[in-house]
């Protein structure tokens, strides 16, 4: 796909999250596919784990052509897409995913382009 993978996961920052690991990495697979499917060219696509209080954060940042106002709006809705030929489950199981993990799914556009999806979780309480 000539896509770079880039992660940035914090230089001493350890994250542990509760929750079926089998469906968090679904949630993360489904959005890095959407992401390079963005980028049919190429590009490059950031990925970045950030603590934020209780909270961890990873956010996706492709260099595609972002959002469309009705995507930011729409896109986690079921049988929501733009996509020629897609099918509009990606992003809306991701949501359910991350809902269920008592989480939250944000859709956005980088200010310097390219869509941000950000997903926050809350981490374990350290022993």
């Amino acid at each position: 796909a000539d896509v770079v993978l880039r992660f940035d996961t914090g230089a001493d920052l350890e994250v542990q999250v509760l929750g079926d690991r089998a469906r968090l990495q679904q949630a993360i697979r489904n959005v890095m596919l959407n992401a390079i499917q963005a980028m049919p060219s190429g590009g490059v696509l950031e990925v970045r784990l950030e603590q934020v209080g209780p909270l961890c954060r990873l956010l996706f940042h492709d260099g595609g052509p972002g959002f469309s106002a009705a995507a930011l709006e729409n896109g986690d809705q079921l049988f929501y897409s733009e996509k020629e030929g897609g099918m509009g489950v990606g992003l809306n199981v991701v949501a359910e995913i991350i809902s269920a993990h008592d989480g939250r799914l944000v859709l956005k556009n980088h200010p310097q382009g390219g869509a941000v999806v950000e997903m926050e979780l809350r981490m374990m309480d350290k022993p």
